[in-house]
């Protein structure tokens, strides 16, 4: 009996997370493809592999490192947003997510060619046209000092599909030489209570077997 325990607890213990995190898979979220040589094309041109760009157009540039003398965060490719003034461009992933877990959204952040902190981001992730959550921020870091951005939490809704949504959400007239920069986007599923203790419970009815097998021994 006391082993058929060990074995159910320890299975769920590793089972559930397991489920849970494969309801959270964000593709390409370095941006790492479609890559190719030192590239600096208008997304329209060169979208990231799996994103999907919308909004405003020919604002958002497809880059690898170095080419507006700033390194990627991760990897050697980003995306850049807000050149030559223009804002309002989109750039969107649709997940498989799983009903009414949480989720959360992380992402880094940069300025280019020069500074000004009028430059935002928003951060919004939607069931269809419903927006589970949502999230803004200013770059106030100096040009190429990647920072992580404001976190996003949300809960799933109904439908079993999340669309992730990064929005150049900069004042319209506002920074027509300086500009911002995304990299390392990733989303990951938050663990339920219920789960949680099933994982500690897990690791406890291992920790006690592995000591009874040394006693024995």
């Amino acid at each position: 009996m006391k082993k058929t325990l060990i074995a159910v607890s320890f299975g769920l213990a590793f089972a559930l997370p397991t489920q849970a995190a494969r309801a959270a898979v964000i593709v390409n979220g370095s941006f790492e493809s479609p890559g190719g040589a030192p590239i600096r094309n208008w997304v329209d041109n060169t979208p990231p592999s799996s994103w999907v760009a919308g909004g405003t157009t020919l604002t958002d540039i497809y880059e690898s490192s170095g080419q507006d003398a700033i390194s990627a965060q991760s990897g050697d490719y980003y995306v850049s947003w807000g050149h030559n003034g223009n804002t309002g461009g989109t750039l969107s992933q649709s997940f498989a997510s799983t009903p009414g877990l949480t989720y959360t959204v992380d992402y880094f952040v940069t300025q280019q060619q020069g500074f000004d902190s009028a430059q935002q981001v928003t951060v919004e992730a939607l069931d269809g046209v419903n927006v589970l959550g949502s999230v803004s921020m200013n770059m106030n870091m100096a040009d190429g000092n990647w920072v992580a951005g404001t976190r996003l939490t949300f809960v799933a809704g109904p439908s079993g599909t999340t669309t992730l949504t990064f929005i150049d959400s900069t004042p319209a007239g506002s920074g027509g030489g300086p500009n911002w920069a995304l990299d390392n986007v990733s989303v990951s599923a938050v663990p339920e209570p219920s789960t949680a203790i099933l994982m500690g419970l897990g690791g406890l009815c291992v920790a006690v077997r592995n000591r009874r097998l040394r006693v024995a021994l």
